[in-house]
């Protein structure tokens, strides 16, 4: 694979990460600001803050898997298919794929419980 398009892939799963952790930021400060307020135009701050903190967690996923699938490409240096055994190898002995395995496990569980909130804006609680 170009080197060119691995680096335009990990940049792009790079941008997702930020993009999707300053969206479920802002939803949640958003929602935070808007805690005890009862007007009409509050509550449609709160249900947007909520699809921006959902939107956002569901962003930093497939982010987070195109990291690390395309470090596994370039550590093998060869075709994607032939990534798979590089790919067990970086998260099992790796710094690198003990810290993505940590990152992933913290998104997934803050992820679960912000999507089973359907119309409701999340809060801190929720996803601590």
């Amino acid at each position: 694979m170009p080197e060119g398009l691995l680096r335009i892939l990990m940049i792009a799963g790079t941008v997702a990460v930020h993009l999707g952790l300053a969206l479920a930021l802002g939803g949640l400060a958003s929602a935070a600001w808007m805690r005890g307020r009862s007007s009409a135009w509050s509550g449609g701050v709160r249900l947007r803050a909520a699809r921006a903190c959902r939107l956002g967690l569901a962003l930093v996923l497939p982010g987070m898997v195109a990291t690390i699938g395309v470090e596994a490409v370039e550590m093998s240096d060869g075709p994607w298919r032939a990534a798979g055994p590089t790919l067990a190898a970086l998260v099992v002995d790796t710094h690198y794929g003990h810290a993505w395995l940590v990152g992933m496990a913290a998104w997934l569980a803050a992820a679960l419980p912000a999507w089973g909130r359907r119309g409701r804006a999340p809060s801190a609680a929720t996803l601590l």
